[in-house]
């Protein structure tokens, strides 16, 4: 069943992961309030996910991501994030469009075809033996700027695509170990933007603040109850809420007090 949901299913167990940030249980109206969907549109959803034993809901009680659930979720936002990736890094669409892009786009890739677009993101990024500066021409042709160099020796540099390469390589998992989420940290530690969690407009919403992967940041003061916290990012002094910055995965400075 889990590998047959419908995309409204696999936008419904997103916004559950979303929402239960830390473990905690999700409530019916806090699902169809961030969907824009009437409460018996969730109730008749969550009968869907539950039967796929992807959540635990029960009447008048909250609802819970069973392991596999939070598996499978976690598997959709890795999907999502890859497509943002390369729309924004690689073909330069601006943000808020990759995000609504991504949201039809996910619904469609497979396993495959997302592992071999991580692939290519780190290959074109960060292989030692390649050349940076070809995608920079081919940024430069998009912006209209003629190239220098003739196109014939690059086009015998193309290789086949990655063959045999394990999931566990190029997928965000292996990443995103070791970081930690911004809400946990305190005044005075500086770190760096490695990874936001989320999708739509709460994602946009701290990419127009300026919070994007690889921004420098500082923690400045959290409040007694730790919400809100206090940061400067970018010269700017911005308050987040706790939700907000959970959702940020850093990895604190060298330097950082």
């Amino acid at each position: 069943m889990t590998e047959n949901l419908s995309s409204s299913m696999e936008d419904y167990l997103e916004v559950i992961y979303e929402l239960s940030d830390g473990g905690k249980g999700v409530r019916v109206k806090q699902i169809a309030d961030r969907l824009g969907v009437s409460l018996p549109s969730v109730t008749s959803a969550l009968k869907t996910l539950r039967e796929a034993g992807l959540v635990n809901h029960e009447r008048y009680r909250a609802v819970e991501l069973t392991p596999q659930g939070r598996e499978r979720a976690d598997a959709l936002i890795r999907r999502h994030d890859a497509l943002v990736r390369f729309l924004t890094e690689i073909l330069l669409i601006d943000v808020e469009t990759a995000e609504q892009e991504a949201c039809h786009m996910e619904h469609a890739i497979g396993p495959t075809t997302l592992q071999r677009l991580v692939n290519f993101l780190q290959s074109v990024q960060r292989c030692p033996r390649g050349d940076p500066r070809w995608l920079g021409r081919l940024h430069a042709r998009w912006r209209g700027e003629p190239c220098d160099d003739p196109c014939e020796p690059c086009v015998l540099m193309l290789e086949s695509p990655l063959e045999g390469v394990d999931a566990s390589e190029g997928g965000n998992g292996e990443a995103l170990q070791g970081l930690m989420p911004l809400s946990s940290l305190g005044p005075g530690v500086r770190c760096i933007v490695r990874h936001v969690r989320g999708r739509g407009p709460n994602r946009r919403r701290l990419a127009d603040m300026g919070i994007c992967r690889g921004v420098p940041l500082e923690v400045e003061k959290v409040a007694p109850l730790g919400d809100p916290i206090d940061i400067k990012v970018r010269g700017y002094h911005l308050c987040l809420r706790k939700d907000e910055a959970a959702r940020i995965l850093v990895e604190p400075a060298a330097d950082s007090s």
